[in-house]
């Protein structure tokens, strides 16, 4: 029973029973504070009684939450707040809780000395031991906590709950000091086993599969960073190890199978980094651990992650990073938001340098949402969750009622923000598409003009109405080898179609124009869709493959207001910029400013080629008779302006198809056959590498 307190009337000057003295209010203030507090009352006790089951503790808790609202910081949070039945529901469950754990306190000694008059053992607990001094006395070797935490749940089968309830702490830090205590226990009794924890005690020389031989330190220099690292085996299993969400086990999952090797000590920081393969691929990778806290991050978790990016970047290797973490810990204050700040500082020292990858498996809150959002590519599990502030803050400051998933689930980042580049059907499939986006970034291969394979009839993937639809999408397979096309963001911005391949054996960025969305028109999101993917692989190094059929830019009001003129100048830019080599083919047209953006000559295209039937021009036909000559089609008797209106737009769709003044001029290179696209393009990006070290970009790839 919560201890019995008594409702003071706040009047002018009025004092509390332990003296704090509160903000003098004059009567008119205390009259108004007291209508307010009145009005809300009854909702505050529903919700109370909700939680406690008893209307007569539930008075008692609402009283003495108006007692603690009457302190002057207090009351004006409250009177600020904009959900105040919210506020008050948190001060209420904070009386609740301080009240438990004073309970508990004084039976806490009863279930201790209870705990040590016990023999039993449960589920694979402590064994039944004869002596209960020798138990006694191991137990009385460790710390309090851990010992006090043993004899809850391995002896007296209590849950890490309950264990938590009785000790007056979270049940976090029960299974730390009990996992800490077991330790020791192991090293110094044969004989002590964990519930529930599934462990097995192996004999020497017996570990898992994926042990690895231990490595001596070693150090790596990038600029002024000194990264210092030393890689351990793979641990024996343990208790959280079983956890799917366990670090080793999703590590293992991604990586080849025996080559995880840790670059650290077994530890009880909350992070886990390692040095593995992918195909035989090197790379550095990290996961956050989701059976701590949630995977909260303090300053040591941050140092860890910021020193495996450095090491990466130092080593030339792909990083991938898996989140599933609720951010900066906050019991830690202001040295694990510095933490969190020196892995956006690692990332952006790495960016542009090395391929950066992150797998979202979990929800990934605060500082951990933007983690992911400053690396190369997002891939989302079916449970990720990206957001900076979760439902409850959102409800409790706007009032908008939203759920986990529909705030920061697959569906909003991957078709509303863009923020997820490939949202994968499981966790095994993330680990997949990681695995792939590794091997093409981080091994790029060469350009091989006899891999090009026979003709393909490319053109026929088309509709014959050039005023017709179509998905591009099976066009960008046929170009590619094997089909193989991993697209990134389809479903937004899905007017422009990004993603990554392999032409001849090497691998190639692709954009292209899709005309079953917007007609394939460019508008601001697409531009700025766009202008990220160039960048990126011009920093990686990979070359570019533009497929064009675009009628312009999208007109209206709301692209204006939405930003197209500045969204539209990054795409120009990330061209302009780009010094990987990036051929352009026009399939059938080509209009206006989005001309220009779609890696004209202008920009620095390395090759542009044609189509036969392609249409380059400032606008299309019907656009320019309208603007051009609307006065002679004014003239002419009513009945004869449709002809003359249709004659006049052929004259000028065959003036655009005169490609060989394009040519003539130097901005397009070659009308080619459909069938020869594969082919030209090889033989453009086989010349590019003979005898010339890979052009990239010197810059980062910046979040646009």
């Amino acid at each position: 029973m919560i201890r019995e307190i008594r409702l003071y009337q706040v009047h002018l000057g009025a004092l509390s029973p332990a003296g704090d003295a509160r903000e003098a209010m004059t009567v008119d203030e205390a009259k108004d504070f007291n209508d307010l507090f009145i009005e809300i009352r009854p909702a505050l006790y529903t919700r109370v009684v909700q939680l406690l089951g008893d209307p007569h503790e539930a008075e008692e808790v609402v009283q003495e939450v108006y007692l603690k609202i009457t302190a002057k910081k207090a009351r004006q949070n409250f009177e600020a707040h904009p959900n105040k039945v919210a506020y008050l529901l948190v001060t209420a469950k904070n009386i609740i809780r301080d009240s438990w754990r004073r309970r508990q306190r004084l039976s806490r000694t009863l279930a201790l000395e209870h705990a040590l008059d016990t023999e039993r053992s449960h589920d694979g607990g402590l064994r039944e031991c004869e002596d209960r001094l020798v138990v006694a006395a191991l137990l009385n070797s460790l710390t309090a906590r851990e010992a006090a935490a043993i004899r809850l749940v391995d002896i007296e089968s209590y849950s890490l709950e309950e264990a938590g309830l009785l000790l007056g702490v979270h049940w976090g830090t029960v299974h730390r000091n009990r996992q800490r205590g077991l330790r020791q226990l192991r090293a110094k009794f044969d004989g002590i086993g964990s519930t529930g924890s599934r462990q097995v005690k192996k004999s020497r020389g017996q570990g898992p599969p994926s042990v690895s031989p231990h490595q001596p330190p070693h150090e790596k220099s990038q600029g002024e960073h000194v990264v210092k690292t030393s890689t351990a085996p793979m641990p024996t299993a343990s208790r959280r190890d079983d956890d799917p969400r366990a670090p080793l086990n999703r590590l293992t999952r991604l990586l080849d199978p025996g080559s995880p090797v840790m670059l650290h000590e077994p530890d009880e920081i909350a992070t886990t980094t390692v040095r593995g393969q992918i195909d035989g691929l090197k790379v550095i990778a990290f996961c956050t651990d989701a059976t701590r806290r949630g995977g909260a991050l303090g300053l040591a978790e941050c140092a860890r992650i910021a020193e495996a990016i450095d090491l990466a970047a130092g080593e030339g290797c792909p990083i991938i990073g898996l989140w599933h973490s609720g951010g900066a810990r906050i019991g830690d204050g202001i040295e694990s938001m510095h933490g969190i700040g020196q892995i956006f500082a690692a990332m952006i020292r790495a960016s542009g340098v090395v391929p950066q990858i992150s797998v979202v498996l979990g929800p990934a809150a605060g500082g951990a949402a933007y983690g992911p959002a400053l690396t190369d590519l997002v891939i989302m599990a079916p449970a990720g969750r990206i957001f900076v502030t979760g439902p409850d803050v959102v409800s409790s400051v706007t009032g908008e009622k939203i759920d986990m998933e529909g705030l920061g689930g697959a569906e909003a980042h991957g078709r509303k923000s863009g923020v997820a580049h490939v949202t994968a059907e499981s966790e095994d499939a993330a680990f997949d598409t990681a695995r792939r986006l590794a091997d093409l970034l981080g091994r790029p291969g060469s350009f091989q003009v006899g891999a090009a394979g026979p003709p393909k009839d490319l053109r026929a993937l088309l509709p014959e109405s050039p005023r017709r639809a179509y998905d591009v999408r099976p066009l960008v397979h046929e170009i590619v080898d094997d089909g193989d096309f991993l697209e990134l963001q389809p479903k937004w911005a899905a007017n422009v179609v990004i993603g990554l391949g392999r032409l001849g054996g090497g691998t190639v960025g692709v954009i292209a124009n899709n005309p079953l969305r917007k007609g394939g028109c460019l508008d601001s999101l697409s531009a700025e869709k766009s202008a990220r993917f160039v960048r990126m692989c011009d920093c990686a190094g990979i070359p570019l493959i533009v497929l064009v059929d675009v009628p312009g830019y999208l007109p209206g009001v709301g692209q204006e207001w939405s930003g197209v003129v500045r969204r539209g100048a990054k795409l120009l830019y990330a061209f302009a910029e780009a010094r990987v080599p990036r051929v352009t083919l026009v399939t059938r047209k080509s209009y206006g400013g989005a001309y220009i953006a779609m890696n004209s000559r202008s920009l620095g295209a390395t090759a542009i080629f044609a189509w036969p039937e392609a249409e380059v021009g400032v606008m299309g036909a019907e656009s320019a008779v309208r603007v051009l000559h609307w006065k002679k089609i004014a003239a002419v008797p009513e009945d004869e302006r449709e002809p003359m209106r249709t004659r006049l737009i052929e004259q000028h769709r065959e003036a655009n198809r005169d490609l060989d003044h394009g040519v003539r001029l130097g901005v397009i290179d070659g009308v080619i056959d459909p069938s020869q696209s594969r082919v030209r393009m090889l033989e453009v990006f086989a010349a590019q590498q003979e005898g010339r070290p890979a052009g990239r970009g010197k810059h980062g790839n910046i979040p646009l």
